[in-house]
């Protein structure tokens, strides 16, 4: 005689964030490695100098083309002075401390522009991180999302392009950029680990509509691929396999603030 035994159902996990964005959830997650990237340090010959800085000029190029479009699509989809996050970032491609920082790093350590860009976004960071003032620290953030971008382009590498719809996407962080990327293929909601109410992901969440709850110390570690999220934007709730009960009270809930 044989017995068949169904599989076991996961709990319901419940924590407190930060909701940042109003709105109610209910998806599959998605979970999403956030593209942070790293160069190692190459050492050049003089004769690979010149070539190195045309290769770094060309990474500022098309990453200057991806902000531009980006800040396009803010603006038709949020209005006028949504862009400005992106036009910031604009603006630390081309600064002269910045780029003839880099150029001169290559030239004088002959290393790789790669390394050469994390070696010097670090230092304004890290300047920026330290400031008593929560906007200053907050501009740090652009420096990163910056430095991702030449990195990856650097790399030539992609950016992430798909995504099914009705996901929540779950992650330890997002760029504003990001944001909006997901927002265009019909994301339901957002939950990162990190974060607060005056970032730039929080900001682009409350724009386009999108609920948000940040700050959840870890919770991506512990939610699988396809696990059911409720993100209660509201309450800064998340809820993990939520019950049948809870889901439902969930979706009602999301139906009355669609409805407002």
């Amino acid at each position: 005689m044989t017995t068949s035994h169904s599989p076991p159902v996961s709990a319901e996990i419940r924590v407190e964030g930060i909701g940042v964005a109003p709105g109610v959830a209910v998806g599959p997650a998605y979970l999403f490695a956030a593209g942070a990237y790293q160069a190692k340090r190459d050492h050049l010959d003089a004769t690979q100098i010149e070539d190195e800085l045309e290769r770094f000029e060309q990474a500022v190029v098309r990453s200057e083309r991806e902000l531009k479009k980006i800040a396009v699509v803010a603006r038709e989809k949020l209005g006028g002075g949504s862009g400005g996050i992106f036009d910031a970032q604009l603006l630390i491609l081309r600064d002269r401390q910045f780029y003839d920082a880099v150029v001169s790093y290559v030239r004088e350590h002959q290393a790789g522009a790669g390394w050469a860009v994390q070696s010097v976004l670090a230092e304004h960071r890290q300047r920026l991180e330290a400031s008593p003032s929560a906007s200053l620290r907050e501009r740090a953030a652009d420096f990163l999302d910056v430095q991702n971008r030449v990195l990856r382009n650097l790399q030539q590498r992609r950016a992430v392009s798909r995504i099914d719809p009705d996901r929540v996407v779950v992650a330890e962080n997002l760029t504003a950029a990001d944001v909006l990327l997901f927002s265009r293929r019909g994301v339901r909601g957002v939950v990162l680990d990190f974060g607060g109410p005056t970032s730039h992901v929080s900001i682009m969440a409350r724009a386009l509509g999108v609920p948000a709850v940040v700050s959840l110390h870890g919770l991506a570690d512990h939610v699988g691929p396809d696990d059911e999220v409720v993100v209660d934007g509201f309450s800064g709730t998340v809820i993990v396999n939520p019950t049948a009960e809870t889901k439902a009270a969930a979706e009602a809930k999301a139906a009355r603030f669609a409805g407002l």
